[in-house]
């Protein structure tokens, strides 16, 4: 009778904990785990916000205002499409190519790849910088399809 008493504890602990994760936002893809804690979104929306700032861009938006939505985190580099919530969402569609996979967006709302503080198309962060691989892609645009 006691051990089927500790299989529930254990059991109930067990979903407890995944609760827990899941409440706090775990976030596994491609064999990769983050947990996009508050600093992490942070750190996003700030590069998201410079990167914007340096090319003349969002003068007037603050850090408040910036919103990202992301397809997943691939080798240490988290994929995403930014905004912010000023922004209307466009008709005018953008497309890029790479590696045979076409990715299309409304031009308001880019797919940018975030690494260490950086923004970069994925264009950039496939054939110049090798943050993606062909997989990635993939996996970015099934994961898009998903969400989106």
């Amino acid at each position: 009778m006691r051990k089927n008493k500790l299989v529930r504890m254990i059991v109930t602990l067990g979903v407890a904990i995944i609760m827990l994760f899941a409440a706090v936002g775990l976030t596994a893809c491609n064999k990769d785990e983050v947990i996009f804690s508050r600093e992490l979104d942070t750190r996003i929306k700030q590069t998201i916000l410079e990167y914007h700032h340096s090319q003349g861009r969002w003068l007037d938006i603050t850090l408040r205002n910036v919103r990202f939505t992301s397809y997943g985190y691939y080798n240490g580099v988290v994929a995403l499409r930014m905004w912010h919530e000023d922004w209307y969402d466009s008709t005018d569609e953008n497309w890029e190519i790479v590696a045979g996979v076409e990715f299309v967006y409304p031009s308001t709302s880019p797919f940018r790849v975030w690494s260490n503080d950086s923004i970069f198309t994925l264009t950039a962060a496939f054939y110049c910088y090798g943050l993606l691989t062909e997989d990635d892609l993939l996996n970015i645009l099934t994961y898009r399809n998903i969400v989106a």
